[in-house]
């Protein structure tokens, strides 16, 4: 599972401001905070940090030499490598024109300098735990819709059972016995395969959209299913 993994790895958070005391205060305080902090000191060289580091946060300052923050912002934008990235300026602009002009820009979020630390921190771990949480969420659904695909596929590949009067009842039996068996293998080997299917199968408690959710459900009820057809077709003949 990904998440796990991106959790035992330190973030990153890239600060994009021409002031280095500004930048050795935020240094400090990502550190605390158990981040990684990555520095640029005018917007053009934040762009090009943006693209190679690919932070899991930027704070961005909006008056600058050369590229202002709102310029780095719309190119940060219009870049599929970086568009994703929240965006929290951090500034000494106190205007409400500004604070308009950032959201319309598509900032998560505006801050005032001078700031209250504990206050910014809270914002970054809010903001950096709701991107990984949409990446997992995008993951399960990714792996929940293979796991789907694969049963599809599975659960199909073999003749469909046929009841025809020429057949006689015994053979019949026998086939729906095997197809039963079959199934019952299938989703013996989803689950071997796909360990976290029980957590897959509970989508709609991970935030998972409604159809997905209804699916894992319908996965649960075929293997309910499954498991009682396999139970009758062990009883003795009477």
């Amino acid at each position: 599972m990904p998440g796990a993994q991106q959790e035992r790895v330190q973030p990153k958070v890239l600060v994009i401001d021409d002031d280095k005391m500004t930048h050795q205060l935020l240094e400090a305080i990502l550190r605390k905070g158990g981040y990684k902090c990555v520095s640029a000191l005018r917007g053009e060289e934040g762009l090009e940090l943006a693209r190679a580091t690919k932070p899991q946060l930027i704070i961005l300052d909006i008056m600058m030499p050369g590229l202002n923050g709102f310029e780095v912002m719309k190119y940060l934008k219009a870049s599929p490598t970086t568009a994703s990235i929240p965006v929290i300026f951090l500034t000494g602009q106190v205007h409400q024109a500004d604070k308009s002009q950032a959201k319309n820009l598509g900032a998560v979020d505006y801050m005032e300098k001078p700031f209250e630390r504990q206050e910014l921190l809270n914002r970054i771990d809010s903001y950096v735990s709701a991107k990984r949480q949409e990446r997992n969420i995008a993951y399960y659904n990714d792996r929940l819709t293979k796991v789907a695909m694969e049963a599809l596929a599975l659960l199909t590949s073999s003749d469909e059972v046929e009841v025809s009067l020429d057949v006689p009842p015994e053979e019949t039996f026998n086939r729906l016995i095997a197809r039963i068996d079959d199934a019952h293998e299938i989703l013996s080997q989803l689950v071997h395969k796909w360990p976290d299917l029980a957590d897959l199968i509970k989508g709609q408690d991970q935030g998972f959209p409604l159809d997905l959710a209804e699916l894992g459900e319908a996965l649960t009820e075929v293997r309910d299913l499954a498991e009682r057809l396999h139970a009758i077709s062990a009883w003795p003949a009477v």
